[in-house]
Parts: C-alpha cells; sequence; structure tokens
C-alpha cells in the first residue's frame, strides 16, 4: 500500500512518536460516501512552543507549572462524530523536551479538507480504547505533582487540507480543558499531619465530567461532588474541574479532632488555570478545630474608627483622625493631601482650567463678586506651586490634571510635590477598592449592595482570601443630620451558621462611615436673555453636594455678575470615600434616593474633581 506523508508544521502542540493503527476501507469515519482514494497515510506533526501550556510533564518552578512532553504520550485523532482515524505517539528521543513529534497511520483520503481533532487524554492513557463520551474522574487524587499530567487533559479542532499528499497547519496548539492547584495546609503550633485524607468540598466542587471526542469539550453538566487526598502531608496539587463560584473547604480529622479550612470564592478558576501563592508555595488553608477562632484576623481592626482630617499646610501637609465617627472629616481631591474642612474653605483659593473658556472671557465666582477667578493651563501647569488650591475641573476627561487617569494617589501625590505620598498618618494608608470590596456583601457576584431594600439590616458568612470564615452585618444607623453606614464583623468557626451569630460578643468589631456628602468642583455657563439680548456668564466655585439657582445681576454701569443660591443641601443623602486606585473609585453610601442615585452601598466613580473623605487602612 502507498504511504503518503502528511507533514503539519503547527505552533503550540507537542512532540510526536510512532504508532500504527488504520481504520479498514469499508468504514468510514469522515462520514464520506466514497471511499476509493482512501489509503493508509503517514500522520507526523512537528512542534515547537515557548509557551509550556500544552506540555505534559509537570514541574513546579517558582510556583509556575513548566511543562515537557513525556515518553508514550498519545495523541487521538477523531472526526466530528467523535470515531477514531488514529493515535499518534512521541517519538521516544523528544521525551523531556518542550518541542518533538507525533506520528502514525491511519486511512484518510485525498484532496479533502476535513476537520480533525486532536485529543491528550493524559499521560499513560491508552487512547486506543477511548469511547466518546470519555469518562474523567478526580474524585481521589495522591496529591502529587507527577501525577497532574494523568488527568492533563487537552485538545483542538484543526481544518486539514489534503492535497498532493501532503497537508499544512500553519498554527496548532492544544487547549488545556482542565484547571489544577497547590495548596498548603496550615494547622495551630504544635499539629501536623501523619497520613491523614484530606476532604474537599463545598460550592461548586466537581469530581467527574465527560469529555466528548466529537469536539474535545468537556461536559456542561460534570458531577458535584467530594475530593480526597492521599498523600498525608498537607502540602498537594490537585487536578480541578473548571468553574465559577469555585469555593473549596478542606476537612482533615487528626488524632480523632476534625480540623477545618476554607478558600474565598472565585469565579476565574478557567481551563489551564493553576492556582497557588505568588511566591511558589501553595495556597495557605488556614486549618482550625471546631470553635478555635484567632480574632486577632478580624479585618475591621485595620480599619481607623474616624475620617481623617487635615494637619499642617503646604506640600508638608498630613494627616490625623476626627475625635469620633460622628465628626466630618476633611474632604480631598483625588491625589492632593491638603483636604478642606468645607466648600468655604475651599473658595478660599482655587481656580478653573482656561482651556474651557472663549478666547478673552472671565469666569467669576457666582458670589455677587466681580473678582475674576484665577485660571490655569492643564496642559503645562506646575502643580507643585499650588499645594493648598481647590482645582476645579476641565475640559480633559472631566479631571483637573491633565491627561493622566491612570496613576494611584500616591502616583500623583509625588508628581503634585507633596512631601508624603499619602495623606494617611504614617503607618497608615488610603484602601484600595479591593480593600472595601473584602469588608462589603457579595450579591450575585458583585461586591455591594443596591436597591429598594438595600438599607435592610444584612447578614453574611465570608471566607476571606486568608481562609478566615467571618461574620458581617450591614445596618443604617441614623443620627440627628446624618446616616451612618454600620457594619459589624466577627471571625466564627466552620460551624458558625448565618441565624446562629452572637452579636453581643466582645470580639464583635465595628465600624462607621459617615454620610457627609461631597464638595462639587463647580463651573457652569449661565445666560441673560434681557429685551432680546443674549449675554453669557461663567461662574466657577466649590459648592456643597445639592441643587443650586442663579440670577444674573447688574453691577454697575453696563456690568453683570452671576449670584448662586443653594437650593437644597444633599451633604446628608450619601457618603464617599476615595480608594487609591487608578480608576479613582469611590465607596459611596446613598441614603436617600430622591437625588436619582442607587440607594445602598457600592464602588463607584464620579466627576473626578470632586473632593470627598478618606478612611484610612493600617500598612501591612
Amino acid at each position: 500500500m502507498k504511504r503518503h506523508l502528511i507533514q503539519n508544521m503547527v505552533l503550540g502542540l507537542a512532540t510526536m512518536g510512532t504508532i500504527f493503527a488504520s481504520c479498514t476501507q469499508d468504514e468510514s469515519p469522515l462520514g464520506l460516501s466514497d471511499k476509493s482514494d482512501w489509503q493508509e497515510r503517514l500522520i507526523s506533526v512537528n512542534v515547537y512552543r515557548e509557551d509550556p501550556s500544552t506540555r505534559t510533564s509537570a514541574t513546579d518552578t517558582e510556583g509556575d507549572l513548566v511543562y515537557t512532553w513525556s515518553k508514550g504520550d498519545q495523541l487521538l485523532v477523531t472526526d466530528q462524530t467523535g470515531e477514531q482515524i488514529t493515535t499518534l505517539v512521541l517519538n521516544d528521543e523528544d521525551a523531556g523536551k518542550a518541542y518533538g513529534t507525533f506520528s502514525g497511520y491511519g486511512d484518510l483520503p485525498n484532496d479533502q479538507t476535513l476537520n480533525l481533532n486532536f485529543i491528550y487524554l493524559g499521560n499513560g492513557v491508552d487512547t486506543g480504547n477511548a469511547s466518546s463520551p470519555f469518562a474523567i474522574n478526580i474524585a481521589n487524587q495522591d496529591g502529587l505533582l507527577a501525577s497532574l499530567p494523568a488527568t492533563d487533559v487537552m485538545s483542538s479542532t484543526q481544518e486539514v487540507t489534503i492535497s498532493d499528499n501532503a497537508v499544512w497547519i500553519e498554527d496548532f496548539g492544544l487547549q488545556k480543558r482542565l484547571a489544577s492547584a497547590h495548596y498548603t495546609l496550615k494547622f495551630p503550633e504544635g499539629v501536623q499531619m501523619t497520613n491523614e485524607t484530606v476532604t474537599i468540598s463545598g460550592e461548586h466542587i466537581y469530581n467527574a465530567t465527560s469529555l466528548s471526542l466529537a469536539d474535545g469539550k468537556l461536559s456542561n453538566e460534570p458531577t458535584q461532588g467530594d475530593i480526597t487526598v492521599t498523600n498525608g502531608t498537607g502540602n498537594f496539587y490537585i487536578r480541578v474541574i473548571p468553574t465559577t463560584g469555585y469555593a473549596p473547604t478542606f476537612k482533615v480529622t487528626i488524632g480523632g479532632v476534625e480540623y477545618t479550612g476554607s478558600k474565598e470564592s472565585r469565579d476565574d478558576f478557567t481551563a489551564g488555570k493553576f492556582l497557588r501563592a505568588a511566591d511558589g508555595t501553595g495556597a495557605v488553608v488556614e486549618m482550625t478545630a471546631p470553635h478555635e477562632v484567632d480574632h486577632t484576623k478580624n479585618p475591621l481592626l485595620k480599619w481607623a474608627e474616624s475620617d481623617l482630617q487635615r494637619s499642617g499646610s503646604g506640600a508638608s501637609v498630613t494627616g490625623t483622625f476626627a475625635d469620633s465617627y460622628t465628626e466630618t472629616g476633611y474632604y480631598y481631591q483625588f491625589g492632593r493631601n491638603y483636604g478642606y474642612a468645607s466648600d468655604n474653605e475651599a473658595a478660599l483659593n482655587y481656580g478653573v482650567e482656561n482651556s474651557d473658556m472663549p478666547y478673552g472671557r472671565n469666569v467669576y465666582p457666582g458670589t455677587g463678586s466681580t473678582s475674576r477667578v484665577p485660571v490655569y493651563d492643564a496642559s503645562d501647569i506646575d502643580f507643585t506651586k499650588y499645594p493648598e488650591y481647590f482645582f476645579i475641573d476641565n475640559n480633559h476627561n472631566g479631571d483637573y490634571a491633565y491627561p493622566d487617569h491612570t496613576q494611584t494617589w500616591e502616583e500623583r501625590a509625588e508628581s503634585n510635590g507633596y512631601s508624603q505620598s499619602s495623606p494617611c498618618p504614617e503607618g497608615w494608608r488610603i484602601p484600595t477598592a479591593k480593600d472595601f470590596q473584602e469588608i462589603m456583601p457579595i450579591i450575585d457576584g458583585q461586591a455591594g449592595n443596591m436597591g429598594n431594600s438595600a438599607w435592610e439590616p444584612l447578614v453574611q458568612i465570608k471566607v476571606l482570601e486568608d481562609g478566615t470564615r467571618c461574620a458581617f452585618r450591614w445596618s443604617e444607623e441614623e443620627g440627628y443630620y446624618n446616616s451612618y453606614l454600620k457594619i459589624e464583623c466577627l471571625v466564627v468557626d466552620a460551624t458558625t451558621e448565618e441565624d446562629g451569630i452572637n452579636w453581643d460578643d466582645s470580639n464583635v468589631v465595628t465600624r462607621y462611615f459617615k454620610g457627609a456628602g461631597y464638595i462639587q468642583a463647580h463651573r457652569n455657563l449661565w445666560e441673560l436673555n434681557s429685551s432680546g439680548y443674549i449675554s453669557t456668564h461663567y461662574t466657577a466655585r466649590p459648592m456643597d453636594w445639592g441643587e443650586y439657582t442663579g440670577q444674573v445681576q447688574s453691577v454697575g454701569s453696563g456690568n453683570a455678575v452671576v449670584v448662586v443660591y443653594q437650593t437644597q443641601s444633599f451633604m446628608n443623602y450619601g457618603g464617599f470615600y476615595w480608594t487609591s486606585d487608578a480608576n479613582q473609585a469611590v465607596f459611596s453610601l446613598i441614603f436617600n434616593n430622591s437625588t436619582g442615585y442607587n440607594l445602598g452601598y457600592f464602588l463607584s466613580t464620579y466627576d473626578r474633581p470632586i473632593a470627598a473623605n478618606i478612611r484610612c487602612i493600617k500598612t501591612e
């Protein structure tokens, strides 16, 4: 029988060896009725790829799984019905390499374009006995790194053109279908594992699924169930079926005592992902016995009890904390360490960006004054010369600065010439959005609580990133003028349920966030229509969050100014706290929806030049 070489130059597959297998001429795995041109052909696929994502022998190097191909690796070739064409095998000399050749024989027609599946079912799997769907069971694992390749399922579908006895594939890669993880269980001092079995359970934990040989994809209906790990050391690697809402709980019994640990829920455990600690060790799971908790890990302990207020002046300005949570903190523009006690203080020194105004026009303060407002050019202003100024926004994406919205608070503060990168006292910093998310409820996968019932008391038990299990309660506390978001937190053990929390426990930590509004970087164009003559007047002024009206008044002979009056203050309708993130996110509290805002507490962004409050958090 004549043999034709089919050579595929590809990127991202694996090295290939030799096996002989064929289909009889009266079978048509490709579903073609005319098989007169079918012949047994040598299929050879050459692979070289720097990216290790499709290799199968694993070593853990500084926290990353580094893969190479293993001796005996097989690649199953199927058609779109799942029927086998052949099995390709890695050349022996390519074992242990990041590149190589898979080869084999299979019946294929000539002058045809076909979609073929190339499927790797795991190291040591005899693909010749595989049937569709191919069962994958990961319920029992030994936790060894060397065992991961046995379930390293990968596949790719390629359009193959067989012409002139050759095939050319320009780009060819295999996609991993499962994920993996490296965990290290951390027990209380004096406790260690001696060959005990670890049980992993919880929401969206699956221990079995199947792979279609017709398209190389996993079933959409995996089997939920526990995973047992038998390596007995507490430091182990496991194979995981990809999922959203992955929230594992680990249990192991040592000396008759059951220890439990958890990891926070995550939605990014996708195919091919390797979950571990960033420093190359396993992701640490804090294991505790029933009723054994560490209250020093309460996340609210690192939050200041009151808002930040300015201390000092000029470029060396710093901050101190208000005497209590009921006392209003100062208002800060993003990246500017000089805070303002009120809009009246902010009005002492402020300026508006020049390019917003038509040539030759003046800007007035909206107070009836004929004194012009200072103007500046955001494109070239030296902000270091004006550490105490309140800057009004400009036409550069609504920011007072130009043109950078990529700097964190600390980076912008340094570029603005402040002596310190943060207005917080030494040992404290401005929180990130992630810090706020840690103490916010999770509803429908999102941090925060919005809607008409947002201010009804809400209780949730959350597992933090370090495995600490915490009970939270969020509620509104009303004061005489302002409302507050009240957050309570208690570290609890694995047996505690939401309806069994003792909120009178002396270990409950409480923090309040005040609805103190913000200062608007107000600018406006007022129009006067008098006897058919229309004139415009520009105003700019820091103002309380609220509603205003304005009047154009004549001053002297032929002169006019705008007087702006506040008609309603919204300063007690909501609270706003800066994060240090470059996107200038704000932790928002809305107690009154008559302003058109959503009720609740959530992260969002506002007109960037606003001045909002700061609640500092301890540095690590």
